[in-house]
This record gives C-alpha cells, structure tokens and sequence, in this order.
C-alpha cells in the first residue's frame, strides 16, 4: 500500500525528470533524494528508486547496495511495479555511496547497458551541533589604554565527523551602536571595535554553533564592557622593610591604568624564598584604589616574595619583588649542649660546650653570653663569647663551640647562655652538669638502622624518675650534631 505521501513524491519526481530532459536519454533509474545527503548519525535515512522510460525492468528487479554491501530484502517497501524504497540505519562516521540498481541478467539491454540501470545518493554522516559553553571574552591592556581587539574563547560540546564540520559564529553587540561578527572552525575568535574600546557601555555575547545538521546557541552573556577587561598588573613594585616594623613591611607600587576607567581592586599575597605555599592577605583587609599596603605578621629577618594584582573586570597577572625583614630581638632560646671526654690520670673530665642559634634567631647571631656557675654559686660575671663566620647557606644552625674546660669529676655546674644580634637578646637556656657517677640513668635496648634514606633509631626508656626530654647525639667525621625529642618519644629518624 503507498501512501499518499509517497504517491506526490512520486509524481514530483516523474514532473521533475520530464521537465528537465536530462534523465531521459541517459539514466532509466532516478533517486530521492537525488543529491549529496548529510545524515545524522543515530538516525533512519529513507530514499525511493524510480523507473523511467522503459518497460525492461521493473520493482522486482531492482536492490540496493550500501557502498559493497547489498542492503537486506527486509528493509525495502515496494510502492509500485516502478517504484521502491529502502530505509536504512544511519551507523558509522564514514561517506557511503546509496546505490539503486538493476539485476543484470534481466535483458541483455540491461547487460549492455549497465550503467543507465544505476543511481546513486552520497551520504555524509554527522551530529548535530552542540550548544557552546563556557564563553569567556577579555580585552588587554596596550600601552595606557585597552586594547579594541575583543577575544572569545568557548567550549565546544558533541562529537563532530570529517564530513559535517561544525562551525561557529561569534557575535557581540554594542547595544545600540554596532553588531560585530566573525565566524571560525576554532573555538576562539576575536572582533576589532571600531575605533576605540567600548567603556562603559553594555555589550551582548553568544557563540552560534551551526552545520548541514542544524544550529544552536550559546547562553547570552548582558555586561557592563569593563567587566571584560585585564589591565596589566601593577608595576614598580617597592617593599620596605622599617627597623621598627621588622614583621611589617610597607608595600608599594604604581597602578596600570588612569583612574577614570574604574577603581581598581587588589590582591596581595607572599611566602619565604623557596616555599610553595602562598599567604594571601584576606580581602576584606585591601581597600580598593589604593597604591601601597602594609603586610602583617611577617617573620624578621626573612626573604620574602610578595606579588600583587589588580582588577578591573578580569584579574591581571602577579607582579612582584623580592625582599627581606629586617632584624628583630630572638625569641627563641640558643640550643645548647656538651661534650664530655675522659682525661687519662686525672680526676678530670674535658667538657666542650656548644651552641646551635635560636630557632627564631629573627636576624644574625653576633655573640653569645654564657655564665658557668656552680649550684649554689649565682654571683659570677657573664662572658661574652664572639660568633666568628657568617649565616649557614644551606638552612642548616649554625653551631658555636663557647667553651672547652677541664672540669672536676665531683664537680656538678650549671652553664646559662643567651643569645644576641644587634637588636636585642634571647630568653636565656640553660645545661646541668652532674657530678661524675650522678647522671641520668642512659634508655635501654637502643637500635639503630637504615630506611627510606634516612637513619633510624628506636629505644626503651630508662628506670628511674620523669624526664624532661631526650637528646639524640650523634658524630658525623669530627662534626657532632644532635636533635631533641620529646619525652614521650620512642622512635625517631635522625633530621
């Protein structure tokens, strides 16, 4: 049964071929559609074969063929003894030639005459568009002012094939003034505005994605033009560092653009030399067009990198310089400790005192003062002792040999130490020294071993009254270094 669709396209395409002539004396088969079809993958294609101007054929004898491939019986539909139809599955990406054809053994005309029993229909294969998404448009800053080249970038979504190109046409519209756009197969594009950068005023934004398969649009973007703009970042960048503000230095620098185009905000941020961790001073602290800042919080006596960037719509990229803070008073203690060696023949013990600088030095150690006294003697004088050398360069404590004594088996002392930089001096430390045969009990079953690169060590700790912490020692060539660690440590690795 036909339907009566079927039966005008029918008669259409009879109309069409007898009008135009050129089927006629050349081709005894003709398609619908006839021309180059682009098909969405997914998606059923039907298309009809006709029989014009002979009788040496008819429905029975024609099939199809799906580029090499003959098109299985069970999806043709004959409509008439002059008419079929075929409806296949739209599957792969690739071109395929649709060929209606005549079985050759009908006729020897239709043997020798081969190429008037054929028709064809290509179809190119593809999806439809997908809507853009993600615009995103900036103009920069050129020089003192903002740049009439407009730049987009977008996100494209759907999968697209050779055969159906997706292109896309951005447009942006100065609302009442002018409509600018230009079309690409990228997904970025720019327009020139005519004479200078629209400030001020409201622009209109969208992607159009378009193919032979449909078009479709992005979401609309209505803003303020400024908001697109990325002004360079601020320039000649000043940090200075005040002998009385060591943990606050005064931030300075120039903004990039003239005040009339809007008030800039800022963003400020900064870390020690080396660290991968920024401090971003919170928003709410930074007033908006301002051109110097005063950073808190800061360690003295320490390399800094501090940056900072502005905003008008879009944020600038960082802009930044070095600097260090200047010298405060230590406020940590010197970590002092001992070196005890036996002295053949003598009641005797030859005892090196030595000094690591405070953790929090907060500028460079120039001497240290010791006291050596005996328990129940608090009246002796301070020494003053010269740190000779400079700051270690590898991160590593300085350590500071501050004397080197014979001392009396039986003789227990206490040594107190501080240590000074040119501002001022640390809280004071202090080390007991025993009498010989009065020590601490030593830990138990210590033991020592590699992993991981490192060097490990593991102990039980001793019998006898509460401690106040444990001191790991160790000699590295004629170096001796050493760690503390708490009292509730079993277990550590040497640092």
């Amino acid at each position: 049964m036909v339907s009566a669709g079927e039966l005008l396209l029918l008669v259409g395409l009879v109309l069409a071929v007898a009008a135009t002539g050129g089927f006629s004396q050349t081709n005894h088969l003709v398609t619908a559609p006839q021309t180059t079809q682009f098909l969405e993958i997914g998606s059923n294609f039907k298309a009809t074969c006709m029989i014009i101007n002979t009788t040496e054929v008819t429905a029975d004898d024609l099939y199809w063929k799906l580029s090499e491939t003959t098109v299985s019986k069970e999806l043709y539909t004959k409509l008439n003894e002059s008419a079929i139809s075929v409806t296949i599955p739209v599957t792969s990406g690739q071109s395929e030639w649709l060929f209606c054809r005549a079985k050759k053994g009908k006729s020897p005309y239709v043997f020798l005459n081969t190429g008037k029993f054929m028709y064809g229909v290509l179809l190119k294969k593809g999806y439809p568009p997908g809507k853009p998404e993600n615009v995103s448009c900036v103009a920069v800053q050129e020089k003192t002012t903002i740049s009439s080249t407009f730049r987009c970038d977008w996100a494209t979504v759907g999968r697209q094939t050779s055969d159906v190109r997706t292109k896309y046409t951005l447009n942006v519209v100065v609302i009442h003034i002018r409509n600018y756009s230009v079309s690409t197969e990228g997904t970025h594009a720019q327009v020139e505005f005519v004479d200078t950068y629209p400030h001020f005023m409201t622009l209109e934004i969208w992607v159009e994605a378009h193919n032979m398969l449909g078009k479709i649009e992005s979401e609309r973007i209505t803003q303020d033009a400024n908001s697109f703009v990325k002004t360079n970042p601020p320039s000649d960048i000043k940090v200075i560092s005040e002998k009385y503000f060591p943990t606050s230095p005064l931030m300075n620098w120039t903004q990039p653009i003239d005040k009339s185009y809007g008030k800039l905000k800022y963003e400020i941020r900064f870390c020690t030399i080396g660290s991968p961790n920024w401090t971003y001073v919170p928003k709410g602290d930074i007033a908006t067009d301002i051109q110097s800042f005063r950073l808190q919080s800061l360690q003295p006596y320490t390399e800094y990198i501090t940056q900072v960037r502005c905003q008008l719509g879009h944020w600038s990229d960082w802009s930044g310089t070095t600097m260090k803070t200047a010298e405060d008073r230590p406020t940590s203690k010197p970590d002092v400790w001992r070196t005890i060696a036996e002295v053949d023949g003598k009641n005797e013990r030859r005892v090196q005192f030595i000094s690591k600088d405070p953790v929090f030095a907060n500028g460079r150690i120039i001497t240290f003062d010791i006291k050596i006294q005996e328990q129940k003697n608090d009246n002796l004088q301070w020494d003053t002792i010269l740190v000779n050398g400079s700051e270690s360069s590898d991160g590593q404590r300085v350590i500071t040999i501050l004397k080197d004594m014979l001392l009396a088996d039986l003789r227990p002392v206490r040594l107190c130490v501080t240590a000074n930089n040119s501002v001022g001096t640390s809280p004071m430390a202090s080390l007991f020294i025993s009498a010989k045969g009065h020590e601490d009990p030593p830990v138990k079953g210590l033991k020592v071993w590699s992993a991981e690169g490192k060097l490990w060590l593991q102990w039980t700790p001793p019998n006898g009254p509460d401690l106040s912490e444990y001191v790991v020692e160790w000699v590295s060539g004629d170096q001796t270094d050493w760690q503390r660690e708490n009292k509730n440590t079993r277990r550590t690795a040497i640092k």
